[in-house]
């Protein structure tokens, strides 16, 4: 089984989120980016780096090769609990972060965790399975092999992301500003003193809906919201409101505040992104612009096998033509055999076509 255990106890923040943070420095200008390089580079060099370098990721020659113009990441979300060995948890939160080289456009793909799909359950062994034990089955890497080899992508690097970690990134920004909803403000005041148990901050309770700032609780039992609205899939979008809401905080605060939040937060983070790529990602960053955010898959079904809830893309190959489409702007896009060959396995399994 591939499994991507950690020794230390660090807790992860999002490679989004620290770019999102370090945009915001270097965008300040190009003299400041230059004054600030070695200073920024010497902070980056204290993150938990982990070498996927040789490890089999299972992309397809070919996909590689039409989506060289993108740099497509992912973002995993655990939510194991203060000793809890992560490599028994699920991937909560899987988010897709696409970068188009040549314009600087990025945008946030979310994965929903009960999607069907062909998963390693361990070496050569094979099943069809909700994506979220993905990780359980072989820890982040297992979780790019699944998405690469279901949504012909060409992932090569991944960031870990744990809630409690979350929680403390935006508590040090001085919380965030987002706009809820009338019926999500009873289910943050029902679980965030839940969710507070593994993260111990502050669980004070809204008074009510409308844009107000959230602190790092309140944010984090925001984005777990999942039995209101439209189920997971308006879950996702509240992570990405999350992020979005953590890109426009960024923008306004001074450099000094910002590098305050750095030296909080870089030294929990873990990536497979070497601290020098990580700086000419930022120094490219000062031309990001952040593009609308997607759910993935654009079309599922219900299907309940053996007492077990699941959510079958209707159907895989025609979900992940319309990703190409709209996300790659590849035209007409055909899906790879073995997406085929999965998307044809999941519809014998579940009858949903």
């Amino acid at each position: 089984m591939r499994n991507e255990r950690r020794k230390k106890r660090n807790w992860k923040k999002g490679l989004a989120i620290t770019l999102i943070v370090l945009v915001a420095i270097l965008g300040a200008g190009a003299a400041v980016a230059k004054i600030a390089y070695d200073k920024v580079l010497a902070k980056l060099e204290k993150v938990e780096y982990v070498d996927l370098s040789k490890k089999d990721l299972d992309i397809d020659p070919n996909v590689d090769k039409a989506l060289s113009d993108y740099q497509n990441i992912l973002l995993v979300g655990i939510d194991a609990r203060r000793g809890e060995d992560e490599s028994t948890t699920r991937a909560d939160a899987i988010i897709i972060v696409s970068i188009n080289k040549d314009t600087g456009a990025f945008r946030l793909i979310s994965v929903y965790r009960d999607t069907m799909l062909d998963l390693e359950e361990r070496e050569d062994v094979h099943r069809l399975d909700k994506v979220t034990h993905s990780y359980v089955y072989g820890g982040p890497v297992n979780t790019i092999r699944t998405l690469n080899r279901n949504m012909d992508l060409n992932i090569k690097s991944y960031v870990k992301v744990n809630w409690y970690s979350v929680a403390d990134f935006v508590d040090a920004m001085g919380g965030l500003t987002i706009n809820v909803k009338d019926y999500e403000v009873s289910e943050i005041n029902k679980y965030i003193k839940d969710t507070n148990k593994s993260l111990e901050g502050d669980p004070t309770k809204l008074k009510g809906p409308g844009k107000q700032v959230l602190n790092g609780v309140q944010a984090v039992t925001y984005c777990r919201i999942r039995k209101v609205g439209n189920g997971d899939y308006e879950r996702t979008e509240r992570m990405r409101n999350t992020v979005k809401a953590a890109f426009a905080k960024a923008k306004t605060m001074k450099i000094k505040e910002l590098f305050a939040v750095m030296d909080k937060t870089l030294p929990e983070v873990s990536t497979s992104i070497t601290p020098k790529s990580m700086m000419k990602m930022m120094m490219d960053a000062t031309q990001y612009k952040m593009e609308k955010g997607t759910g993935w898959p654009y079309e599922t079904a219900g299907a309940t096998i053996d007492g077990v809830w699941y959510g079958p893309p209707v159907n895989l190959a025609a979900n992940v033509t319309k990703l190409h489409e709209k996300i790659f702007h590849q035209s007409n896009y055909v899906p790879t055999d073995r997406v085929r060959s999965i998307s044809e396995a999941i519809i014998q399994k579940t009858g949903v076509q």
